[in-house]
C-alpha cells in the first residue's frame, strides 16, 4: 500500500516538474516577445523624435527666410525679387519673391529634406510684403492684384460696358483711376475736334454698365495729352507750348476746375508741348517731344515740378533728353547701399546707336544724370513707347518696324550699368502702330497698342519673365490709346468711337 502510495506521489512529482519546465519556456518566450516589442517600439519613438526634431529644424528655417526677407524688404524693397534656392545640411530652402504691384510683394518660403526615399518632406511658409512709403510716394495709385482669373474669355465687345463722349469725335487720351468711398471713378483726358469742346471728363465706372459722366470742363484750346492723379488733385499734360502743366482740382467730382498752370521752364522752342506726365513723391515729371530748336539749356524735355503744394507747383530741374518722351515711371531704388529716386523714360530711337529706354538719378532734380547707359535693341531704331516696371524687371513697348524687329522687351534692371535682355516678343502688329501702354499685375501683362487691324488688347502670361507667352487677346475698330486696371475691369480710352471701353473676364 505504502509503496504505491510512494509510487504515485513520485510519479505526482514527476508531471509537476514537467510542467513547471513548460511554463518556464513559454515564459521565457513571452519576455522575450516582450523584449523584442519593447526595442521596436524603443526604435520607433527614436524615429519621431527624429522626426519631429528635423521638423521643428525645418519650421525654424522657413521662418527666419521670411523674417529676413521682410528685413530686406524695408532696405530695398525693389531688390527683394525673384527665387533663391540654398543648400543647408540635408535641407533644400527656397524663397521665391512674386512682384504683384510696385507696392505689393507674395512671398513663397519652402524648405525641403528627405530622410527616407519613400517619405519626402517639406513645410511651405507664404505671406504678403508691403511697401507703405511707395504707396504714400505714389498717392495710393499701386495698382491692384490681378488675381487667379485666367482671362478666358475676355469680353471686349460689351456694347453696355462704354462710354462715348459727346459731341461725338472727341478722341480719348489717357485714363486714370481713382477710388471715393465703395464708388469708382475714370478720369479721361481727351481731344476734341474744337477749341471749346471738353478735355477733362469724370466717369462714374462703379458699375462697368452704361457708365455715367459726372462732369466735363474745357481746360486749354488745344487738348490733354496725359493725367495722373493724386488725392484731390488730378495733374494734367497739356498738348500746348504754353501751360504744359495743369493742375485741377477734383474734390468734388461734380464740379472739377482748373487751380493752378505752369509752363515749362525757360523753354524757347516751339515743339514743348506737354505730353507724358507722372506724380511721384510731392514731385510731377512732365516730358515732351524733341525740341529740336532753342538755345542750350533752354531745350530740355524732362521737367520736374515740386507739388508739396499743389496749388502753386515749382519748377525744380530739367534734363536735355534730346529725343522725344513716350513714357515715364519713376520709383525709389537703393544703389551701393545709397537710396536714390529713379527716373527710367521710353524715348524715340533717332539712330541705331540711340537708347529706347534711358535711366536717370533724379534724386536732386537740379543735378539730373544718367544712371548707366540704357537699353538699346541693338541694331533696331524702333522708338520705346511705354513701359512698367515691377522689382527689377522692366517691360519695354515698342513701336513696330519693318521686318521681325520685337516690339515687347522684358529686361532685367537691377544692374543699371549692364541692362540684359530675359526675354522679348512679337506681338503681331502692322507696321507703323505701337504699343501704347503696359499694366502689370501679378503673373499678367495688359497691353494696349495702336493697331486697329490687328489685336488691339492684349493679355500676355509673364509669371516667368524669361519664358512670356500670350494668354488672349480681342481684337475691335477703335484705337487703343492708354488702359487702366482696378483688378476686375480693364479700361481703355480710345482715340476713335467709344471714348472709353471696359473690358472683363467673361468666366462665371
Amino acid at each position: 500500500m505504502n509503496q504505491m502510495k510512494t509510487k504515485n506521489w513520485k510519479l505526482k512529482i514527476s508531471f509537476s516538474w514537467g510542467f513547471s519546465t513548460l511554463e518556464l519556456m513559454i515564459a521565457m518566450a513571452v519576455i522575450v516577445t516582450a523584449i523584442s516589442t519593447v526595442i521596436l517600439v524603443v526604435f520607433g519613438n527614436q524615429k519621431m523624435a527624429v522626426d519631429n526634431q528635423l521638423n521643428n529644424s525645418a519650421v525654424q528655417k522657413g521662418s527666419e527666410m521670411i523674417e529676413s526677407a521682410r528685413a530686406s524688404a524695408r532696405i530695398d524693397f525693389n531688390g527683394l525679387s525673384g527665387t533663391t534656392t540654398i543648400t543647408d545640411d540635408i535641407y533644400t530652402k527656397i524663397l521665391s519673391v512674386n512682384d504683384i504691384n510696385p507696392c505689393k510683394k507674395n512671398v513663397v518660403s519652402s524648405v525641403n529634406w528627405n530622410t527616407d526615399p519613400s517619405r519626402p518632406q517639406a513645410i511651405e511658409f507664404n505671406t504678403s510684403i508691403t511697401n507703405s512709403r511707395t504707396a504714400v510716394a505714389l498717392g495710393g495709385d499701386c495698382g491692384p492684384d490681378a488675381g487667379d482669373d485666367d482671362w478666358i474669355p475676355l469680353v471686349c465687345d460689351d456694347n453696355d460696358a462704354t462710354f462715348d463722349f459727346t459731341p461725338a469725335g472727341v478722341k480719348g487720351k489717357a485714363v486714370d483711376l481713382i477710388k471715393r468711398g465703395d464708388s469708382k471713378y475714370a478720369l479721361l483726358a481727351s481731344e476734341g475736334n474744337a477749341a471749346a469742346q471738353p478735355d477733362f471728363w469724370v466717369v462714374d465706372v462703379t458699375s462697368r454698365s452704361n457708365p455715367p459722366e459726372v462732369s466735363s470742363i474745357n481746360t486749354t484750346d488745344e487738348s490733354l495729352s496725359d493725367i495722373d492723379a493724386f488725392s484731390n488733385y488730378a495733374f494734367t499734360a497739356n498738348n500746348d507750348d504754353d501751360g504744359q502743366l495743369q493742375v485741377i482740382d477734383i474734390a468734388n467730382l461734380s464740379m472739377p476746375s482748373i487751380v493752378a498752370t505752369r509752363s515749362l521752364y525757360n523753354i524757347t522752342s516751339p515743339d514743348s508741348q506737354g505730353k507724358k506726365i507722372f506724380y511721384y513723391n510731392k514731385k510731377i515729371y512732365i516730358g515732351t517731344d524733341y525740341m529740336a530748336f532753342g538755345a542750350p539749356g533752354q531745350n530740355e524735355e524732362l521737367q520736374v515740378f515740386d507739388v508739396t503744394d499743389p496749388t502753386n507747383p515749382t519748377f525744380s530741374g530739367s534734363y536735355n533728353v534730346n529725343h522725344n518722351i513716350y513714357d515715364i515711371f519713376v520709383r525709389n531704388e537703393v544703389i551701393a547701399g545709397n537710396p536714390k529716386t529713379i527716373a527710367y523714360l521710353a524715348l524715340s530711337a533717332t539712330a541705331a546707336g540711340s537708347p529706347e529706354l534711358m535711366v536717370l538719378d533724379v534724386t536732386d532734380p537740379s543735378a539730373i544724370a544718367p544712371s548707366g547707359p540704357g537699353f538699346n535693341a541693338e541694331g533696331f531704331n524702333q522708338y520705346g513707347t511705354a513701359i512698367y516696371i515691377l522689382g527689377n524687371v522692366l517691360y519695354l513697348g515698342r513701336e513696330k518696324g519693318s521686318g521681325v524687329n520685337y516690339d515687347l522687351y522684358v529686361l532685367d534692371v537691377s544692374n543699371h550699368a549692364s541692362i540684359s535682355v530675359l526675354d522679348s516678343a512679337l506681338l503681331g502688329l502692322a507696321n507703323n502702330t505701337e504699343v501704347r501702354a503696359i499694366i502689370v499685375s501679378g503673373g499678367y501683362a495688359f497691353i494696349a497698342t495702336s493697331d486697329s487691324g490687328s489685336p488691339a488688347f492684349q493679355i500676355w502670361n509673364i509669371k516667368d519673365p524669361t519664358n512670356i507667352a500670350r494668354i488672349t487677346s480681342c481684337n475691335y475698330p477703335q484705337k487703343p490709346e492708354d488702359l487702366d486696371f482696378d483688378g476686375t475691369n480693364i479700361y481703355v480710352t480710345n482715340g476713335s468711337n467709344e471714348g472709353l471701353r471696359i473690358l472683363y473676364d467673361g468666366s462665371p
